[in-house]
């Protein structure tokens, strides 16, 4: 009995340690290390007529798009923007995609998500294809990639999708979630129904 107790204190103090360790560590991020994604705003929004942005990418049904500020981020979060708007939208016309892009760069703004993209996109629960292990961990490409690359770099370019400037949510059409108490449905786009907080 006594060489039990002689482990147990030992063993509880590693594992004290152990814990404070792992807490220490999962609190590093980027914000620790002095990285802040890099943000230009330009003068002016200049609304794009719908012919225009037409000729080059998007349907004819495209909603109204207009240009605001070119974001600047690292290749990790470029990466987890690029993933997420994929993964979440890649059927999608390229308003939709970049509509996911940009909500998931308002949460960015909003902060209640996380302070970059990645903790935004793996926060828990809040985009559907982070919680399959097939597809956090898929090689992508294939159909639907190169509009989707296409999409994020018109978003960071500066493209946007007017009236989602508090575009906070968003769910597929065949999805009926009671989001009414703390959201409002501000847009429709292919598929997805995009909401702003109250």
């Amino acid at each position: 009995m006594i060489i039990k107790r002689v482990f147990l204190a030992p063993m509880f103090l590693l594992l004290l340690w152990a814990s404070f360790l792992a807490l220490f560590v999962s609190s590093l991020d980027d914000s620790t290390l002095g990285y802040q994604p890099e943000v230009f705003q330009v003068e002016t929004s200049i609304e794009i007529p719908k012919t225009e942005l037409n000729k080059t990418r998007g349907s004819n049904k495209s909603p109204e798009l207009l240009v605001a500020e070119a974001i600047l981020i690292s290749d990790r979060e470029k990466t987890c923007l690029i993933r997420n708007v994929f993964f979440e939208a890649g059927s999608e016309p390229h308003e939709g995609k970049i509509a996911v892009a940009q909500v998931t760069w308002n949460r960015v703004k909003d902060g209640r998500w996380g302070k970059d993209i990645c903790q935004v996109v793996y926060a828990p629960g809040q985009f559907s294809w982070t919680v399959e292990a097939d597809k956090r961990n898929r090689k992508i490409g294939g159909p639907g990639w190169e509009p989707t690359l296409e999409a994020v770099e018109d978003f960071l370019g500066g493209v946007r999708v007017v009236r989602l400037e508090r575009g906070m949510f968003f769910h597929a059409t065949h999805v009926r979630p009671n989001w009414n108490k703390f959201a409002e449905k501000v847009r429709e786009i292919g598929n997805h129904i995009f909401y702003a907080l109250k």
